[in-house]
């Protein structure tokens, strides 16, 4: 995946995590928050790789995106095959 395809994907999930209907004093400390701040981190990343190629974060980025599909998948946001979708839109 390209940077912009990895920013388009994080706007994807954080919107849909907004969607999900919980008000601001329910994220505090929730999964959500954390998942959400996960992809802030992802998309800080990934915009710092335009500037520079760092192959330590972008392993890490992967990793965490990973992790949040995960989340998505378990907490039934998306299904695995919306994933796949995702990912070969982006692609094309």
């Amino acid at each position: 995946m390209t940077n912009k395809q990895i920013l388009k994907l994080m706007k994807i999930y954080h919107d849909e995590i907004l969607s999900q209907g919980q008000s601001k004093a329910e994220y505090r400390g929730s999964d959500n928050e954390h998942v959400l701040w996960m992809l802030q981190q992802i998309t800080e990343w990934s915009l710092q790789l335009e500037q520079k190629h760092d192959p330590e974060i972008l392993e890490k980025m992967h990793r965490w995106l990973g992790f949040v599909q995960g989340f998505l998948w378990t907490k039934k946001i998306f299904t695995i095959d919306e994933m796949k979708s995702h990912n070969f839109n982006l692609s094309a």
